[in-house]
């Protein structure tokens, strides 16, 4: 199953989250999703001669209400869920969800 990047979508649902995966770059998950997480977490670690820069964001239910998606042909709207991806260097590393509808 393909899924196709959506550019306005008003809610993150089920196969779509699915369909994200570890070794995804933030730019390919953010083209998928079709609009920009919250960052929550960042930090930068340093070991002897790496650096981790990790990154954690959230995709939530506020998300729709704060930016500029047109949200009149939507139909009904789950009103709680959430996705948190955490990223190091870039990277899709782990990631979990709340409440997503199928």
């Amino acid at each position: 199953m393909r899924i196709q990047p959506s550019r306005i979508q008003s809610e993150i649902k089920r196969d779509l989250y699915n369909f994200l995966s570890p070794g995804m770059s933030y730019d390919e998950v953010r083209d998928i999703i079709g609009w920009d997480g919250i960052l929550v977490y960042e930090h930068e670690v340093d070991y002897s001669d790496t650096k981790i820069h990790e990154k954690i964001y959230q995709w939530s239910h506020q998300d729709i209400y704060a930016g500029e998606h047109n949200l009149s042909n939507t139909g009904e709207i789950n009103s709680y869920w959430s996705v948190t991806l955490h990223f190091q260097n870039d990277i899709l590393i782990n990631k979990s969800s709340l409440n997503l509808a199928p």
